[in-house]
């Protein structure tokens, strides 16, 4: 007998995060959930790469998400093997060199004699050792969403500035040296632009970019700009007008490039707080999506987002979001109805 597997048997041997509910074909018709048989083991590609999150607890009494700092994983080993890199809950928005080496982060850190706190960036190597700070923004200010430049010798980031320091509260990219020297700005202007990433040939960075002048849209896009801040192009308004309309898009964010730089995945979010993964090229040209629309769609139970392509190009890790959990997810590209969760695991922001 066929039943639904919601979260797969490969992570672990113990097979921890295998769930199963019984159903029949007919009940399976109307879910978005992978159907396998019962006896089946299911391995996706990428086994045995590493990569990391954000670790998440349960919060006070129960409730919401406490973040536990910054782990290095392994695919397909147990959720226990995962090694804490670091303990601060103010450590987010990891991402890894190209060759696996160092890992950029940002971290929260109170300021005294006030009540705010600024967000910096650090790196360290990826077992967690030669921990260094790269930026010393102003206070209130906030440097996060670290990326790599294909060379890994630069990082891309967004500086966030409170608007008591130049009347707006705006965002702009930069980049820096891995030994926090050559700071050098990208964008500039009256908008909080976010989640910056290179082209695996360095010339094109994408990132988002909430609505505003000259670009009148009706919701964050995401932008293509060259490494000195030309040729500024909006890439997203070729989403389907049915799409923004019948699903209320509100937002495209988070964008990531596959390693052959002939794919950008992105996240999209309505405004029922739901959220999916479209995919475009370069251009901004033939953009589908891989959940949520069409015959083969993932599992809606999940908000998927934080699209992060391995380094193979065969599968995503994505963060799978419901009211009680935060889950670091797997895409099969080959067969993208396959959402594979390994549901003890809490987490977010996954890198490899």
């Amino acid at each position: 007998m066929n039943r639904l597997i919601v979260s797969a048997a490969w992570w672990g041997p113990e097979g921890l995060a295998r769930l199963i509910v019984g159903g029949t074909v007919a009940a399976l018709a109307a879910a978005s959930i992978m159907l396998v048989p019962a006896t089946a083991t299911a391995a996706p590609p990428d086994i045995g790469r590493h990569f990391v999150y954000r670790a998440l607890g349960v919060g006070p009494e129960g409730e919401g998400f406490a973040p536990q700092g910054l782990r290095l994983a392994t695919l397909g080993d147990s959720p226990g093997d995962a090694l804490a890199l670091t303990n601060d809950p103010g450590d987010e928005d990891p991402a890894v060199s190209p060759d696996g080496r160092w890992v950029a982060f940002t971290r929260y850190i109170h300021v005294d004699g006030t009540e705010g706190s600024t967000g910096a960036l650090f790196l360290m190597r990826s077992d967690g050792s030669d921990l260094r700070r790269l930026t010393s923004p102003a206070p209130v200010a906030v440097d996060r969403e670290p990326s790599f430049t294909p060379s890994g010798k630069r990082i891309l980031f967004v500086r966030l500035e409170d608007e008591t320091v130049r009347g707006t509260n705006e965002g702009d990219i930069y980049s820096i040296g891995l030994d926090g020297g050559g700071l050098h700005q990208i964008t500039s202007g009256r908008y909080q632009d976010r989640s910056p990433v290179a082209s695996p040939n360095g010339r094109q960075i994408v990132f988002a970019r909430p609505p505003g002048p000259p670009f009148q849209s009706r919701i964050p896009d995401i932008y293509s700009v060259r490494t000195d801040g030309s040729h500024l192009v909006d890439l997203t308004p070729r989403i389907p007008a049915r799409h923004r309309r019948t699903e209320r898009i509100t937002a495209a964010k988070e964008p990531t490039f596959s390693p052959n730089g002939r794919v950008i995945a992105f996240a999209v979010a309505n405004d029922s707080g739901s959220e999916g993964i479209d995919t475009m090229r370069p251009d901004g040209s033939n953009i589908n999506s891989l959940v949520g629309r069409g015959p083969r769609a993932l599992n809606r139970r999940f908000g998927l987002s934080e699209p992060e392509f391995s380094p193979t190009g065969r599968t995503l890790l994505v963060t799978a979001r419901d009211r009680y959990h935060r889950e670091i997810a797997l895409i099969d590209l080959a067969d993208r109805s396959r959402l594979l969760t390994p549901h003890s695991v809490q987490g977010e922001s996954p890198a490899w």
